[in-house]
């Protein structure tokens, strides 16, 4: 075996076991934060029975408070973006890893390689057709993917927080600043995936034409083989 080609085989490898564990820790980590958001909602429940007691407790109320005014899942969807953009991420890697793998074309062999012309050129078609698929899917993805940042966006901007407690409006205050530095960060993130899409779109065009091309050579050689 090509020693070339056998380390990108191991490469790829490499970055398969990565992914996996990835995944892995992605599924325990949705497993734990399920589980705290059911403690929580359960919590709530019971600082809700206490109120409904009339039990009067400061620190009780308080509480009752920062837990009704606590967002659970904060990050919901930045988490999937971040998933998405991995995603992308591992089919770029994977790509590229199957474009350095060596291709060593020998010229005794140009007589065959014309000979069966028409079926290479099918192959090469079809992969190229393939790529087309994917470069579409992942236009797709980042087009969602904008949509949901920009939908984000606009909830971080025109939020309008109705707080009751004096502890909710201090808890507020505290984040303040985060959520103004939240807003720049997708702001920056929607310029890099607009980039990104425009990139991705012009690579769609370009796949387009050349599957177009490749379907007129196609064509001709086949009209050759038959005229012979």
């Amino acid at each position: 075996m090509d020693p070339a080609r056998s380390l990108g085989a191991q490469q790829r490898q490499r970055l398969m076991d990565y992914v996996q564990t990835a995944s892995t820790c992605d599924a325990l980590y949705q497993r734990e934060n399920a589980a705290l958001r059911a403690q929580v909602h359960d919590l709530s429940e019971l600082l809700a029975a206490f109120d409904l007691c009339e039990i009067e407790d400061a620190h009780l109320e308080a509480v009752r408070d920062r837990a009704f005014s606590r967002d659970v899942a904060p990050d919901a969807e930045l988490l999937q973006m971040y998933r998405v953009e991995r995603q992308l991420q591992q089919a770029t890697l994977l790509n590229e890893l199957d474009d350095e793998l060596p291709q060593q074309p020998s010229a005794a062999n140009d007589r065959e390689r014309v000979g069966g012309a028409p079926q290479q050129v099918e192959s090469s078609s079809s992969a190229e057709s393939c790529d087309g698929g994917s470069l579409q899917l992942r236009v797709e993805i980042l087009e969602r993917e904008m949509a949901n940042l920009h939908l984000r966006h606009d909830l971080l901007l025109g939020t309008n927080m109705t707080l009751k407690h004096p502890a909710a409006v201090e808890e507020f205050a505290n984040h303040s600043d985060g959520t103004a530095r939240t807003i720049k960060e997708q702001q920056q993130r929607i310029t890099e995936i607009e980039k990104a899409l425009a990139t991705e779109s012009a690579k769609n065009a370009e796949q387009e034409q050349q599957n177009c091309r490749y379907h007129d050579v196609e064509k001709v050689l086949n009209e050759f083989s038959q005229s012979r």
